[in-house]
């Protein structure tokens, strides 16, 4: 009879678990290796334009009185040089 330390499973199946998933990881990966080098400048340029989008919904939309006047988010004015003028 299992101790109830031991779990479901023994030690043997644990082991011989990890030793059948390192043995599938080892031969996707020398496998599809080729695939996946081949798909690095897909997921780089993919990867640049979710930052971007994510960029610049974080900027936040101008307000209407600056689109009326337009000037965007990035180029605001203070209020003294407006006064200035």
């Amino acid at each position: 009879m299992d101790s109830p330390s031991q779990g479901r499973f023994g030690f043997w199946s644990g082991a011989t678990l990890g030793v059948f998933f390192a043995t599938i990881a080892f031969f996707l990966w020398s496998e599809h290796r080729a695939h996946v080098y081949g798909a690095i400048p897909y997921i780089l340029v993919l990867l640049c334009v979710l930052v971007l989008f994510l960029f610049l919904r974080s900027r936040g939309n101008p307000t209407e009185g600056q689109a009326m006047q337009g000037q965007s988010a990035g180029l605001r004015v203070r209020k003294e040089d407006d006064d200035a003028r």
